[in-house]
């Protein structure tokens, strides 16, 4: 579908996208994994699962997700699994005991290691602009030190338009979410990274300019 809607025979040529309003429900990894040049995508108007759906995009810049029905972000980190060789092993060795098969095995090798394609563990890292408006996103998952979008080191402009909020974070929620996302980042720690882990885990949208949150019925606390 992206490959029609821009226009393109390659998914590497693709740059830029809109698949808004294509009545797009389910979103195959594996398969966005190739349009490794995809700067600008749409998807507005779409059922989708979550966000973390396009997380193998790895160099969206902009990223239009309004009207998606969005009640979660997914889990955001790179799904259990796929980083290791756990996965394929059981079935390549059933697909060795058949000998005289070398081109179906050699092609099953293919497909594993597409699938075995592992998603950064800190997705969205050149994403500059999301658009987040119309969902049914919640205070705590888009706003607090520690959320999702708050760990993004670009994002300058996220638009939160008409998703229903009704607060905006405390001072006392926003601090005891920072404390928590820090210690959560020391416990998780390697080495001598404690203090540096601590620090960026509680530093919220270090390069956000603008924010948007009309039409939320928002207030303090």
């Amino acid at each position: 579908m992206l490959l029609e809607a821009a226009d393109e025979d390659l998914p590497e040529a693709v740059t830029a996208a809109s698949v808004a309003g294509r009545a797009v429900s389910d979103v195959e990894r594996t398969d966005l994994s190739y349009f490794i040049a995809l700067r600008a995508l749409d998807v507005s108007d779409n059922r989708l699962p979550d966000l973390m759906s396009l997380a193998s995009l790895p160099a969206l810049v902009s990223l239009r997700a309004a009207s998606c029905r969005l009640a979660t972000l997914g889990t955001w980190q790179a799904p259990e699994g796929v980083e290791g060789s756990s996965g394929r092993s059981g079935e390549a060795e059933a697909g060795e005991e058949g000998q005289g098969e070398e081109a179906e095995e050699e092609e099953q090798a293919v497909q594993e290691a597409v699938l075995s394609a592992p998603v950064p563990a800190s997705p969205f890292l050149y994403l500059e602009s999301l658009d987040l408006s119309f969902n049914s996103l919640q205070v705590h998952m888009v706003l607090l030190p520690g959320s999702s979008l708050a760990r993004l080191p670009r994002l300058t402009e996220l638009d939160l338009s008409s998703n229903g909020l009704k607060h905006l974070p405390s001072p006392k929620e926003v601090v005891e979410a920072a404390v928590a996302a820090a210690t959560a980042a020391v416990g998780s720690a390697a080495g001598g990274g404690a203090a540096e882990a601590a620090l960026a885990a509680a530093t919220a949208f270090p390069a956000l300019r603008r924010l948007r949150l009309a039409d939320n019925g928002l207030r303090v606390g």
